[in-house]
């Protein structure tokens, strides 16, 4: 990601910026503009997910989109819409079975 200050950025920092990708393993950020996507390791988390994508909605409230990546399929395991920031982590947690911080 670029130093300038973006949404993906920003979206990072709500979820605890270095600290979230010590705890969860997330690597390949990528940054869409008005959203930041990352793989994780699958064989730590819940339905074997390892791509999220977490998108800034015109409403400011995100949607998350939890997906599975293998060779080149990719499946949608569940969409989730209209989370506001103060449940952004305890959403991640929920549907992949990490913690965020300690």
């Amino acid at each position: 990601m670029t130093t300038t200050t973006t949404v993906a950025r920003t979206i990072l920092q709500q979820l605890g910026g270095n600290r979230f990708i010590a705890m969860t393993g997330a690597h390949t950020l990528t940054d869409h503009g008005e959203a930041l996507s990352f793989r994780i390791p699958e064989r730590t988390t819940r339905d074997h997910i390892n791509y999220v994508k977490i998108e800034l909605l015109p409403i400011d409230e995100y949607e998350l989109t939890f997906g599975r990546i293998h060779n080149r399929n990719y499946v949608v395991v569940t969409t989730i819409d209209f989370v506001p920031v103060e449940n952004l982590r305890e959403t991640f947690t929920r549907f992949t079975g990490l913690e965020t911080q300690l």
